[in-house]
Parts: structure tokens; sequence; C-alpha cells
């Protein structure tokens, strides 16, 4: 999972990835 929120990041979508933290919580 982790790799995929890093794939995100560099997309300049760190509202995503932040999003997909919160779930995974």
């Amino acid at each position: 999972m982790e790799t995929v929120l890093s794939g995100i990041r560099p997309t300049g979508n760190l509202h995503l990835g932040n999003y997909f933290g919160a779930v995974k919580n």
C-alpha cells in the first residue's frame, strides 16, 4: 500500500495521499 501512496505523491495529489491514509487507519 505504501508504494501506491508514494506513486500518488509525485503526481501532485497530496490530498489523495492523505485521503488513502485516513482510509487505512
